[in-house]
């Protein structure tokens, strides 16, 4: 399976009570845009995703926004095989230039 390349736009993390069970949720949500310039028929431009991790990448993550390698692995939901991500990877940082205003 290839990994593929994702701007990383930024991450934050939560800690809650679950009300129904009283179990602390933890994770860290992590933001990125893919690299690859493929699009469906109903989109243009780049999508941003998201991807939940453990609360501790948090603290992983180096600088955003920047180019990351998006480890992949298998994922079984049910009876569903899908794509999941499993870690993201420092390559490069990445700067986003404003217009200048006159």
């Amino acid at each position: 399976m290839d990994n593929m390349k994702v701007v990383v736009l930024g991450a934050n993390r939560y800690s809650f009570d679950d009300e129904k069970t009283g179990r602390t949720v933890e994770g860290c949500k992590v933001h990125y845009i893919s690299l690859d310039n493929s699009t469906g028929d109903n989109e243009i431009g780049s999508i941003p995703m998201s991807q939940n991790m453990e609360y501790s990448f948090f603290n992983k993550i180096g600088q955003v926004p920047g180019i990351y390698e998006a480890v992949t692995a298998l994922d079984m939901r049910g009876k569903k095989l899908g794509i999941k991500i499993v870690d993201f990877k420092f390559i490069d940082p990445v700067t986003f230039e404003m217009p200048v205003k006159a």
